[in-house]
């Protein structure tokens, strides 16, 4: 099953969030979500920082990996487990660039650096997008993969 929601990001003329689950067996597959910030015309700027990018409404989950890419050039992000006190879940910035761009991992990956104290997301908590920079680009994409707690 495929579900996806679109929705505008607040101060950012036509550039949209798209958020995409795919559903599978969450014992064999892990699931993912993804936001896209993409602006065909505008360099998207540097201050994107949404917060509640995701709020976690259904089940406790465990967030696997994250990756990220941009069209052009580099960005720097961080996402955040918002518990009511936003904690990074990455121990070090995400650096998104293009084809494949980065990803991170507990271990495995281009860096190893998601905090096992804060890969936990439980019910009505939220994720929040954090821009540590931007080059000149017009899309970032920010992908994270998770399982069931």
């Amino acid at each position: 099953m495929l579900k996806g929601w679109l929705a505008a990001v607040s101060g950012l003329s036509s550039i949209a969030m798209l958020i995409m689950a795919v559903a599978g067996n969450p014992v064999i597959a892990p699931l993912q979500v993804c936001w896209v910030f993409y602006d065909p015309a505008t360099a998207i700027p540097a201050t994107v920082d949404p917060t509640s990018i995701w709020a976690n409404r259904a089940a406790p989950i465990q967030i696997v990996e994250f990756w990220c890419e941009t069209d052009a050039n580099t960005a720097t992000v961080n996402i955040q487990r918002d518990d009511g006190s936003p904690a990074n879940i990455l121990s070090s910035n995400l650096v998104c660039d293009t084809n494949p761009g980065q990803d991170s991992c507990a271990s495995g990956c281009d860096v190893d650096t998601i905090s096992a104290t804060e890969d936990n997301i439980a019910i009505d908590e939220e994720l929040d997008h954090v821009t540590v920079s931007l080059g000149a680009i017009n899309r970032l994409t920010v992908c994270f993969k998770y399982v069931f707690d």
